[in-house]
């Protein structure tokens, strides 16, 4: 087709995913985003349901798709859908923990992103930058000045990663919401 639009791609993805091929299915998802000017609601509704009810009814759905389908839901901000979608996954690790963690942040549910969190610990599964990112900004979400401190300055010491510019713009940003300008200037 010279020009495609919502329609012709969920179409196209609908088509792909009841016909078995669900990571095209989502690849093309990947693809509309890019490709459409006018990206319809309902279109992606349409894509993300049909992935989901794939899942749901016992498809067999590869780790690619179960942590997709988890980051859409936590873009759409349908946090108990992307916490179903997590469960689904049979071996969180490190990515897949990463992703709830900051979708839970992102809609605010620090507490829950803490939560998970020390499950990591606890399974020993190793940290990545991004997941120290999502437990810093749950820390700011709810107030944790303390807590926050000891998970950046623990960071390397505990986990081997380096602080980066993402890591102290959470700390400056909880510095000023808690209004310790002079810590957050150090």
């Amino acid at each position: 087709m010279p020009r495609r639009d919502s329609i012709s791609w969920v179409a196209m993805i609908v088509g792909y995913a009841w016909s078995g091929y669900s990571e095209e299915a989502l690849h093309l998802f990947v693809a509309m985003k890019i490709d459409c000017e006018i990206f319809i609601r309902s279109a992606f509704k349409s894509a993300l349901s049909t992935c989901s009810n794939l899942v749901k009814v016992g498809f067999e759905a590869s780790w690619f798709v179960r942590n997709t389908l988890l980051v859409m839901y936590c873009n759409c901000g349908s946090t108990e859908e992307a916490y179903h979608a997590f469960k689904e996954i049979s071996n969180n690790d490190v990515v897949s923990m990463s992703m709830m963690i900051v979708g839970y942040v992102r809609h605010g549910f620090g507490n829950d992103a803490l939560l998970l969190f020390k499950s990591m610990k606890t399974r020993s599964i190793k940290l990545d930058d991004k997941t120290v990112v999502g437990v810093l900004s749950a820390c700011n979400h709810i107030g944790l000045i303390k807590t926050r401190k000891e998970y950046l300055y623990s960071m390397n010491q505990d986990y081997g990663i380096t602080a980066n510019y993402k890591h102290y713009t959470c700390m400056v940003d909880l510095f000023g919401e808690a209004k310790h300008l002079d810590e957050g200037h150090n």
